[in-house]
């Protein structure tokens, strides 16, 4: 259900509600992804100096590439920076769980001896994804939200809470 209707449904409505431009986004984005780039190169000249395997080498560039930016991330973010600034922390953690589930997964699919075309469909699988598309083609038309999103009475904003009691289940 996380994955599927949660994590889809966190990301549009974070995206939407947010007071952040998507010029300020698109800049939060640029510094996602030269970090990826910068890990990458010291991953990868890591791994030829180790002189790792092909599915070795993949497996430590995902570990040193992608971060746990969320479950650890924003509960620091939110006592040191408050709500302004886990505001700017989820456009980063949106950013680097879109470049993990796509660049990550050609990574692992690579080591795997995996195709562009298998990769890309797995891609096109995550949910997440057209929750962010969708979002971004709202706010390009000029569409807000004026009432916070509900779901029985609940605001939507509250299902990251949620969301982390579902994810211990």
């Amino acid at each position: 259900a996380g994955l599927y209707l949660l994590t889809p449904t966190i990301i549009f409505v974070s995206l939407m509600e947010s007071q952040i431009t998507l010029a300020e986004g698109g800049r939060v984005i640029l510094l996602v992804g030269l970090l990826a780039l910068t890990l990458w190169l010291i991953a990868w000249g890591q791994a030829r100096l180790l002189r790792l395997s092909p599915e070795d080498t993949s497996a430590f560039m995902l570990t040193t590439i992608f971060i746990n930016a969320v479950n650890y991330g924003f509960p620091a973010v939110l006592l040191a920076l408050g709500v302004e600034g886990l505001e700017w922390a989820t456009i980063f953690a949106i950013a680097h769980a879109l470049l993990s589930n796509t660049a990550g997964g050609y990574i692992a699919a690579r080591g795997r001896g995996g195709s562009v075309k298998q990769t890309l469909l797995q891609v096109l699988r995550i949910p997440m994804l057209y929750g962010v598309i969708l979002a971004l083609v709202l706010r390009l038309a000029g569409v807000s939200l004026d009432v916070p999103f509900t779901v029985g009475g609940m605001r939507i904003a509250l299902l990251p809470a949620v969301y982390q009691a579902i994810k211990l289940l």
